[in-house]
């Protein structure tokens, strides 16, 4: 989705396209890994599902099985264990980073330029005013990871937290497609009301 939101930005499409085509094999390999990992854990737990045998393995939840897994199948290797925990904590390190990054970085573009012009002169308060942005992001991120915790599957919180700001985009992109009045008090009452649904 992202690739095809940056290939229609661009004047010239064929260093966009270049790197689309270069990036195919890697995410088919990383689709394909992630598949043949979910046919092992279904595999290993396909008699005795850890969740429903809490009392045994002490989970309560889905998304623990993959640190349960690699617990109590890699054990007997020194070492393997953490540097596989080690893996899945760097990963998502520097994808947090990278949003919390590039979000701090639009709202300062996006919002604080326009409201403050002599903010987009001084380089220094700009670059300031990112970095507390993106601390303020991520204090937010951690309240609401606090938050989560009592959830049943994050995954279901991901695809609520989705729809809910898909859907408004949705509608909107759909006015604009299919109406030629689509502005002002029209797209604001289809994006509420796609949200309220």
């Amino acid at each position: 989705m992202d690739e095809g939101k940056r290939n229609i930005s661009f004047i010239d499409t064929f260093p966009d396209s270049t790197a689309l085509l270069t990036s195919i094999p890697f995410v088919l390999l990383l689709y394909t890994s992630a598949c043949l990992h979910g046919i092992v854990l279904y595999a290993v737990y396909f008699l005795c599902d850890p969740v429903l045998n809490n009392k045994e393995t002490g989970l309560i939840k889905y998304d623990q099985i993959v640190p349960y897994f690699l617990v109590s199948e890699f054990h007997s290797i020194p070492g393997l264990t953490g540097l596989s925990v080690a893996g899945i904590f760097s990963a998502s390190l520097t994808t947090v980073s990278s949003v919390l990054n590039s979000l701090a970085t639009a709202t300062v573009v996006d919002f604080a330029h326009p409201i403050f012009p002599s903010l987009q002169r001084n380089e220094k308060k700009s670059l300031l005013l990112a970095k507390g942005l993106s601390l303020a992001y991520g204090a937010v991120c951690i309240c609401l990871a606090f938050a989560l915790t009592k959830v049943s599957s994050i995954s279901q919180v991901g695809y609520l937290f989705g729809n809910t700001f898909e859907g408004p985009i949705a509608a909107i992109f759909t006015i604009g497609v299919l109406t030629r009045k689509g502005y002002g008090k029209v797209t604001h009452f289809c994006s509420s009301s796609s949200t309220v649904n």
